[in-house]
């Protein structure tokens, strides 16, 4: 539900805060694991945070069609927290030593899927509720369509835009997936470099 103070602003500086604190828990952990170390734990963490995102699809496959049952808020539920969650464990699995390309593509595939999901989440489903709220409230004040139409003009516009989110979220995933493979397939080929 939006509340009063709920503005498209509000809700990217939101999602900026806990992009950042996504980004700086994964600093953190990587430099105590350093710190004590532990980084050969960080591995297994591409491995967990991989399965949780793989997991996550649960809902992308209830949407589609591909299986028939779940409830489909609560599995939308489950996939924004399995996304960020995967992706911290990701982002803390690449640490802050990068030693090849492969790895710096999929964290940056990573972070810009993370934002990409979150026009959808945040931005679309907030303005969209926001467009039907600011539209009752003008209506109430006894406005006529055509001033309604001219207050909203800006807002309706920027929510038409939005709605095209998904032609850059699903190819973006799809990149990730395939710049994960090609991480994996890599390490299991040099495994004996390690």
């Amino acid at each position: 539900m939006i509340m009063a103070n709920s503005t498209p602003v509000f809700e990217v500086i939101k999602f900026s805060v806990w992009f950042f604190i996504l980004i700086l828990i994964a600093i953190l952990s990587d430099v105590v694991l350093h710190q004590f170390g532990l980084v050969w734990i960080g591995r297994y963490f591409g491995l967990a945070g991989s399965l949780i995102i793989v997991m996550s699809f649960v809902y992308s496959m209830r949407k589609r069609g591909l299986i028939k049952q779940g409830n489909i808020r609560k599995l939308l539920y489950y996939h924004e927290i399995a996304c960020w969650t995967g992706s911290l464990f990701v982002l803390i699995h690449a640490g802050v030593h990068f030693s090849a390309i492969i790895p710096w593509i999929a964290v940056a595939m990573i972070l810009m899927n993370l934002a990409s999901g979150f026009v959808g989440l945040y931005l679309l489903k907030e303005s969209g509720q926001m467009l039907s709220v600011l539209e009752a409230e003008y209506q109430a004040n006894g406005l006529s369509v055509e001033e309604i139409k001219d207050k909203l003009f800006w807002e309706s516009l920027t929510y038409s835009l939005m709605k095209k989110w998904k032609k850059f979220h699903l190819p973006i995933a799809f990149m990730l997936l395939i710049t994960a493979l090609i991480h994996i397939v890599s390490i299991l080929f040099f495994i004996n470099e390690y």
